[in-house]
C-alpha cells in the first residue's frame, strides 16, 4: 500500500479491521504500531529492502510524488491485483480513461464531488472506499466528476 498516511489511511484501518496484514509506504511514516512495515516511499533503497523477500497479495497505490523506482519495486512484489489511484490531472482534457496506460493495474481516477454549494475534492474516506471497491471488483473507475474541467475545485 502506498499513500497510507493520507488519502488511504481509512483503507488501512478497514483492511486491518478485516484481519489483513498491511504494509505501508508513505511520504510521512507516522504509522508506528499500526502496520508492521512502514517506509518512506521517497527512499527507494529502503523500499527495496522493506519489500525484499515479501510477496504481497494486493496493493493500493496513490503515489503522485513517489519515485517511479519505488512504485515499480512495489508492483513487482505484488502477486495479485494492484489498484493505482491517479489525480484528476491524469484526465485533463482531452485525455480519456482509455488514454491512461496502466496495464499492470486497475485505475481509479480521483475527480471531485459536485453539489449545490459547488465542487470539492473527495475526502480520505471517499477515496479509500473507491480504492477498496476497485480492489474488490477489479474495474477501472472515475471517482466523482472530471468534466467540465472548468468546474474542478481550486
Amino acid at each position: 500500500m502506498v499513500g497510507a498516511t493520507g488519502a488511504l489511511r481509512p483503507a488501512v484501518a478497514a483492511l486491518r479491521a478485516g484481519g489483513a496484514e498491511v504494509h505501508a509506504l508513505a511520504r510521512h511514516v507516522d504509522l508506528a504500531g499500526v502496520v508492521p512495515v512502514a517506509v518512506d516511499w521517497h527512499d527507494t533503497a529502503a523500499v527495496r529492502v522493506a519489500l525484499e523477500g515479501r510477496e504481497l497479495d494486493e496493493a493500493l497505490v496513490y503515489a503522485p510524488t513517489a519515485p517511479a523506482a519505488s512504485v515499480a519495486a512495489l508492483v513487482a512484489a505484488v502477486s495479485g491485483r494492484v489498484v493505482r489511484l491517479l489525480p484528476s490531472a491524469a484526465l485533463r482534457p482531452p485525455a480519456t480513461l482509455a488514454d491512461l496506460a496502466a496495464p499492470d493495474a486497475v485505475r481509479v481516477v480521483l475527480g471531485w464531488a459536485r453539489g449545490a454549494g459547488g465542487s470539492r475534492w473527495h475526502t480520505p474516506a471517499e477515496i479509500s472506499a473507491a480504492a477498496l471497491g476497485a480492489l474488490r471488483d477489479g474495474h477501472d473507475t472515475v471517482l466523482g466528476a472530471v468534466r467540465p474541467w472548468s468546474h474542478r475545485p481550486v
